[in-house]
């Protein structure tokens, strides 16, 4: 029993100490092995499932996504669970924002994706985001998109530019495009 004590973590002699016998205590670590590879399976399985839904949050830069990425498969390593170099990279290519679309696809085209590391992928789109080359990059078709302030803001800009057009007039009416105007009678 003595040996069984000096071999395990402090926190556990209490615990194991009060056994009266070396089989009970040694029936006590099993079982709390078990929880403890239940529990790590567990985490293993919520983390392969971010890696499986992992994606770009909005507004987020080819670097803070490597970061999140190479956070989640070193953490599945570390479960007992490794995700592969490649598996990672292609994750990371299948996951990038539309403005990435062309350059993914040429990266997929020119490079040997089974030696690209997470490291020269993100240095890669890294230096294209930095350029800022990406910014005016806009499919054909794709519409502009305001939010609800940018609307009113223009709205009101209009009416604005509207009514400083009617006070113009001399008598208040608005101008008729026949070229007269409204109002003025011969």
């Amino acid at each position: 029993m003595s040996v069984l004590l000096r071999e395990v973590p402090p926190e556990l002699i209490r615990t194991l100490g009060s056994k009266e016998m070396a089989k009970e205590a040694w029936d006590t670590l099993k079982i709390m092995r078990v929880g403890v590879e239940r529990a790590r399976e567990a985490k293993a399985q919520t983390r392969r499932v971010e890696f499986e839904n992992l994606a770009f949050k909005d507004g987020e830069g080819v670097e803070a996504f490597g970061i999140r990425l190479t956070a989640i498969v070193n953490d599945l390593e570390m479960l007992g669970d490794p995700v592969s170099e490649h598996m990672a990279v292609l994750k990371f290519l299948r996951s990038v924002p539309r403005v990435y679309k062309q350059l993914a696809m040429a990266i997929e085209s020119l490079v040997d994706l089974k030696t690209l590391s997470i490291e020269e992928l993100t240095g890669r789109l890294l230096v294209v985001e930095e350029r800022g080359e990406l910014d005016d990059v806009r499919p054909s078709g794709e519409k502009l998109l305001l939010t609800e302030e940018e609307w009113q803001t223009r709205q009101r800009q209009r009416e604005r530019g509207k009514g400083s057009f009617r006070s113009g007039n001399k008598n208040g009416k608005t101008p008729i495009k026949s070229g007269g105007m409204a109002g003025n009678t011969g």
